[in-house]
């Protein structure tokens, strides 16, 4: 089935991202290069196109979190890579599929995950930007209906009051 394909697709770009499959020029300009050539982009149109599919929404998620996260300190693209997702909509893709699967306690992490991981850009007005279209994705209603449907899991907890916590933080308090 076409869920299937992608599920599979997007675990070979995972693994490629993690360094499980690694070329030449190692796992760094892995996350770049598949960045450059619209690895993001294409990912999040392969999350809306099988939006109804739980398993895909979890591997795309996870491919996505590995390409927003350095590898070390020498990973300077990082911060280009998270403006870049929240360019694609990424944050906008994350909550819509948080709310169509909320009974999906790998789902709910992966999209608290995500979401707290792009939305903390470095920079003043990088950082308050992201907190605003974390806002006007609906990560409020997507994180307190995670929280609600998951009372007894400490880790969705931690996470979802995490994403509360960094966006009613700083100068620019979105919750507020």
């Amino acid at each position: 089935s076409t869920s299937t394909q992608c599920g599979e697709d997007l675990t070979s770009l995972c693994n490629f991202a993690t360094g499980q499959e690694v070329d030449d020029d190692g796992t760094l300009g892995c996350k770049q290069r598949m960045a450059e050539l619209g690895v993001i982009e294409g990912v999040v149109d392969v999350l809306w196109a099988q939006l109804s599919c739980a398993s895909v929404q979890e591997k795309g998620f996870t491919l996505l979190y590995h390409l927003a996260v350095g590898d070390d300190s020498t990973d300077d693209d990082v911060e280009a890579r998270k403006l870049r997702m929240v360019e694609a909509a990424v944050l906008e893709t994350i909550t819509t599929g948080m709310r169509l699967h909320v009974s999906s306690v790998a789902v709910e992490l992966l999209g608290l995950s995500l979401m707290s991981t792009i939305a903390t850009v470095s920079g003043e007005e990088a950082n308050a930007y992201g907190m605003r279209r974390l806002e006007a994705a609906g990560a409020i209603e997507a994180t307190v209906m995670a929280l609600q449907a998951h009372t007894t899991s400490a880790e969705l907890h931690e996470r979802g009051f995490g994403v509360l916590c960094d966006m009613s933080s700083g100068e620019d308090d979105v919750i507020a």
